[in-house]
């Protein structure tokens, strides 16, 4: 009778230390050690949206993103009367021909002051929720970045996500468009 006993305790104790070596297998196998770079450029970018300083914001976005979205608005101000009169007062130059040499970071800036400006509620949103978790998830050299946020509004709490794309070029760096 003894003998069953102490075969039964072998059997639970080895069952115990497979147990433990899967859940630490699990835990090597699934470790990225690029998941704290991502989060780290994810929650700084939306740091900077938060804190409206929007040219430092430019810093992490993909520099392929702020070309194209430089030479996007400068044929936009070719073709919009309107339009062209707010970026060159808003950048400080007289002509088109003085906008090519705005740095990409400042269109950037000025773009995103400019969207949320005409969508104000969005950035309210962003602006007073705080960051509660990042989710980062990769495959090579691109990952997706999931923020959530939580926002307290007249005693009623709202979550929310925001979803980034991030691409490794030297640096990891939000994508705004593929």
């Amino acid at each position: 009778m003894a003998s069953i006993r102490e075969g039964k305790r072998w059997e639970y104790l080895i069952f115990a230390l497979l147990l433990i070596l899967a859940v630490v297998g699990s835990i090597i196998l699934n470790y990225d050690p690029e998941a704290e770079a991502i989060e780290f450029v994810a929650r700084e970018y939306v740091g900077n949206l938060q804190g409206e300083t929007f040219l430092a914001a430019g810093q992490y976005v993909y520099p392929q993103n702020l070309i194209e979205l430089k030479q996007s608005a400068i044929q936009k101000a070719g073709m919009n009367e309107g339009f062209r009169q707010e970026i060159l007062r808003a950048l400080g130059v007289a002509s088109l021909e003085d906008l090519r040499s705005v740095s990409k970071e400042r269109f950037f800036e000025f773009l995103v002051k400019r969207s949320f400006a005409q969508h104000n509620r969005t950035f309210e949103i962003i602006r007073k929720a705080k960051v509660i978790g990042v989710k980062v998830r990769r495959k090579k050299d691109k990952a997706w970045a999931q923020v959530s946020f939580r926002l307290v509004e007249d005693s009623v709490e709202k979550r929310f996500r925001m979803r980034l794309k991030l691409k490794n070029e030297n640096g990891w760096f939000v994508m705004l468009y593929e």
